[in-house]
């Protein structure tokens, strides 16, 4: 586990440093490390900030078609890195197949997920029920 985490803190410093190119705690970064028990390891990155200052787009709400519907924590959170990562993994497991999707998920973020990202979370462990956070 001190290695995984190591890794992802590790990665997330080279996404700020490639994206953002100011140091914590401006903005936030998000990073995703998924390992389904078949062995196959996907990741994702993300960071709190829009248009090539992320490896991730912003995504859109359920209700734009998307996989998750953000709540609005003080204003509407739809550019949260953890949200952003978060939507880009569910869109690569849309393409595999469901059978397969059983891990263990490890997200690392710079900061404490808001009320409205630990939502996001929520919503993402009841689609993907047989991933573990």
């Amino acid at each position: 586990m001190d290695n995984i985490k190591k890794r992802l803190q590790a990665d997330a410093a080279l996404v700020r440093k490639i994206y953002l190119d100011k140091p914590f705690p401006k903005a936030n970064v998000a990073i995703i490390e998924l390992h389904l028990t078949n062995g196959t390891v996907i990741g994702t990155a993300a960071t709190s900030r829009g248009g090539t200052k992320s490896p991730t787009p912003k995504p859109n709400a359920r209700s734009e078609g998307g996989h998750f519907q953000p709540i609005v924590d003080d204003y509407l959170r739809d550019k949260d890195a953890e949200y952003k990562a978060l939507f880009a993994l569910a869109e690569t497991l849309e393409t595999i197949n469901p059978k397969i999707i059983q891990g263990k998920l490890y997200l690392y973020t710079e900061r404490q997920p808001c009320r409205s990202c630990s939502e996001i979370i929520r919503q993402f462990e009841k689609i993907f029920a047989d991933i573990r956070l």
